[in-house]
C-alpha cells in the first residue's frame, strides 16, 4: 500500500497492488473509493513504481507492506529494493528477520 501525492489535483491518493499476476483487486479487500488497485507482474513494490513512472502526476510520498522488500538475486522478478531507492525514497524501519526476501525492510518514504 502506498500514498501518492497527485500533482494534478493536489490531492493524496492510495495505491494497492499485489505480488500476485491478479488484473483486479479480490473483493475480500473492500478497497475504498480513495484505494486504486494497480495490477503488474511480478512483486507489489515494482508495479507501483512502474505505475508512477507511467503516470507522472504521481510522486510517491510513503508505503509500505507486509513482507520484506527484494533484493538483487534474491528474486527471479527483480530487485524491489534498488527500484525504490532509485525513485529517491528511503527504506527503513522496524528491522523485520526474513528467510526468503532479506533485507529486513518493509516501509519506504519520501525525503
Amino acid at each position: 500500500m502506498v500514498r501518492v501525492y497527485n500533482t494534478e489535483t493536489g490531492k493524496m491518493e492510495i495505491l494497492v497492488a499485489t505480488d500476485t499476476p491478479q488484473r483486479t483487486a479480490p473483493p475480500r479487500w473492500g478497497l475504498t473509493p480513495d484505494e486504486r488497485f494497480v495490477p503488474g507482474p511480478g512483486h507489489a513494490e515494482q508495479a507501483i513504481v512502474d505505475y508512477v513512472n507511467d503516470n507522472p502526476k504521481y510522486q510517491i510520498v510513503e508505503g509500505g507492506g507486509n513482507r520484506n522488500i527484494c533484493q538483487k538475486g534474491e528474486s527471479e522478478t527483480g530487485d524491489c529494493l534498488a527500484a525504490l531507492q532509485g525513485e529517491g525514497l528511503r527504506t527503513g524501519g522496524n528491522y523485520n528477520p526474513g528467510t526468503r526476501y532479506t533485507s529486513g525492510l518493509r516501509h519506504f518514504w519520501w525525503g
